[in-house]
């Protein structure tokens, strides 16, 4: 466990160290920090160390119609939510620690998608995982689609196999909260063929599991 917190600390920072980010980091996120500390008690340093849970952490009082802490208003916590979705989209789009981040739950579902595949499908017709939102988005970032707002309470993530009656020919749909995932490859019912939505799966999946997990065997 200790192995898999420092590696994910180590990913999270060379995301930012980019040039990018420390351009966003500049431009967008520092005004919306200094929001943040003059509304409340806490210092820079201490608001840009959280900043990445900080949503998460007004969550609840936004949910429960409470007051926020401090003098933070709907605005404030409107461009706190924006602000953000656009650093963990940094994240996200980093391939080494996406991968770090979706790879658990892609070693189970790729199995699955390929014995269906090729005709052994389980004797199970829908599977079900739990997720976190930390899940979701680094999977749907393989299929380079990032959500403008957080994922709510309750959001899902489907993959849909059909199989072709007339052709034989296996295609994969992918929803994300009732809506189809945007992909290159998909006709006009959102269908891609099977190869080509794995290709987009296994691209999530480490080339070297001794190194992604810091394995010393």
């Amino acid at each position: 466990y200790q192995r898999r917190v420092h590696g994910y600390q180590t990913y999270l920072n060379q995301t930012q160290q980019t040039s990018e980010f420390k351009y966003w980091e500049a431009t967008t996120l520092k005004p919306v920090i200094d929001e943040v500390v003059q509304v409340t008690n806490m210092s820079y340093a201490d608001i840009r160390k959280m900043f990445k849970s900080l949503l998460t952490q007004l969550a609840p009082f936004y949910c429960h119609s409470s007051p926020f802490p401090g003098d933070i208003s709907m605005n404030l916590m409107a461009k706190i939510a924006k602000t953000s979705v656009e650093f963990w989209k940094f994240v996200f789009s980093y391939p080494p620690l996406r991968a770090w981040l979706a790879a658990p739950h892609l070693s189970d579902l790729l199995p699955i998608l390929k014995m269906a595949i090729k005709g052994e499908p389980p004797k199970e017709k829908i599977v079900h995982w739990s997720a976190h939102d930390v899940t979701l988005f680094p999977i749907l970032a393989l299929f380079d689609y990032y959500p403008k707002t957080w994922a709510s309470y309750g959001s899902h993530l489907m993959f849909e196999l059909w199989e072709s009656r007339t052709q034989g020919k296996m295609s994969i749909r992918v929803i994300y909260n009732g809506q189809l995932v945007p992909m290159n490859c998909a006709d006009d019912f959102g269908m891609c063929s099977a190869s080509e939505v794995l290709s987009y799966l296994e691209a999530g999946l480490p080339s070297d599991w001794t190194k992604y997990c810091r394995a010393s065997v």
